[in-house]
């Protein structure tokens, strides 16, 4: 008898998602400051090309992850081999930092880690849409509360493991860590059944003009045909693009720039995603009952907020007051939106897409930002990061006018009656 997908169990993974974000804050709210301060023959630039090498590696395999989630369904096998590259990677790190101290080197051993790690960040989502399908913006909330969670107690742990005895602590945390979520997911999460019924789902029709449609058929994946996705993928890579021109170098703006202490680093982080914690799962509510778009408008302009209060202010509490305000959330609107505009069979490759989109504008500003740092300070480089922020606006205007006139019809395309 097959398994009803609403049997699967939700928690292995969220405890999964739980110790690898305590490994995750703790290792980015401060790598940037190890590698500037720390490693030899460093600068921004250097440290952009650091910082910039996870985004890079989970561009590359992302969308190959998600096909593999569609077709496969081997969910266990994938947060099983994430979470061994970030125990053994952490292995790596801790060697690299203890007896080479070279930042290219440290950069090299980065990149296998970043592409198998990666994994569990897009293998996730896609196992959550399967075993709650009535359900998914819920329950992404609740991977949002507890990768929260994880990523809340990884700051604060990580600011005082950090300021007390450097880097080399937080490698070891990433070293023991992961094999506890790995002992999870052995021996509580069940393989998924490749049995389960992919869901017909209504097919999506982009009104065009009065009386015409494009229906948007199901064995296919070609998301610039769907304006919606066109839009919001547009959305989330100019949002990040600007967010990434200057948020890798916020540790070092708030310790060089402001005379901050080190611990607030990832205390401001820290506390930004307990609150995304206790919003999170509400707006995974909101994006079910009411319109993911809001969820969108929210995260926008709460990045312009926090932007544009860093450049305006020079008091580091203000600054880290600033940092903690929990706007990271908005992607749970774009999943529930590409959700509702995807098929059942397209929708992991759906989401991929999406994460392609973030990590590429994301790779793309930190570079820049790096390579604007031969020129520019880092509250110039502050100022550039808000002028981006202007064609993402366009762009999200455009995906809440695609989203707002799609009609669902049924399955079986027909034409539109004028």
């Amino acid at each position: 008898m097959a398994t009803s997908s609403h049997l699967l169990p939700f928690w292995p993974l969220a405890a999964s998602m739980v110790i690898t974000m305590v490994v995750q804050s703790a290792f980015y709210s401060y790598i940037s400051l190890a590698i500037f301060y720390d490693f030899s023959g460093t600068n921004l630039f250097v440290v952009s090309a650091v910082e910039s090498v996870p985004l890079i590696a989970n561009f590359i395999v992302i969308f190959w992850i998600g096909k593999t989630a569609d077709n496969q369904r081997n969910h266990k096998t994938l947060f099983l081999v994430s979470l061994g590259a970030l125990g053994i990677g952490n292995v790596a790190f801790l060697l690299v930092y203890v007896f080479f101290r070279n930042p290219f080197v440290f950069l090299c051993t980065l990149f296998p880690v970043s592409i198998l790690f990666g994994i569990i960040y897009m293998s996730g989502p896609a196992y959550v849409s399967l075993i709650r399908p009535a359900q998914k913006g819920r329950y992404m909330g609740f991977l949002i509360l507890y990768q929260s969670i994880g990523y809340f107690l990884g700051g604060i742990g990580g600011g005082f493991l950090y300021a007390w005895f450097g880097i080399g602590a937080i490698f070891w945390v990433g070293i023991i860590l992961p094999w506890v979520g790995i002992f999870i997911v052995i021996r509580y999460l069940p393989q998924t059944p490749k049995t389960f019924p992919i869901t017909p789902r209504p097919t999506c029709v982009i009104s065009t003009s009065p009386g015409e449609g494009v229906a948007l058929g199901e064995s296919r994946f070609h998301p610039f045909e769907n304006p919606i996705l066109k839009y919001g993928l547009l959305f989330d890579f100019l949002l990040a693009l600007g967010i990434g021109i200057f948020y890798k170098f916020f540790g070092i703006f708030y310790v060089q720039e402001l005379s901050g202490p080190e611990e607030f680093v990832g205390i401001s982080g820290g506390i930004a995603c307990l609150l995304g914690a206790l919003v999170g799962f509400w707006f995974g509510n909101l994006a079910d009952k009411k319109s993911p778009l809001i969820i969108l408008i929210y995260g926008w302009a709460g990045y312009v907020v926090v932007f544009l209060g860093l450049f305006l202010q020079r008091d580091p509490v203000a600054a880290a007051i600033y940092w903690a305000i929990p706007i990271y959330v908005e992607f749970i609107g774009m999943n529930k939106i590409i959700a509702d505009s995807t098929s059942e069979g397209n929708r992991n490759r759906g989401l991929a897409s999406s994460t392609i989109a973030r990590n590429l504008g994301s790779a793309i500003g930190v570079i820049a930002g790096g390579i604007l740092s031969f020129w520019l300070t880092l509250p110039e480089i502050l100022a550039v990061a808000l002028i981006l922020f202007i064609p993402s606006l366009i762009c999200l205007v455009l995906t809440m006018k695609a989203y707002r006139t799609k009609r669902l019809v049924s399955d079986s395309p027909k034409p539109l009656s004028t």
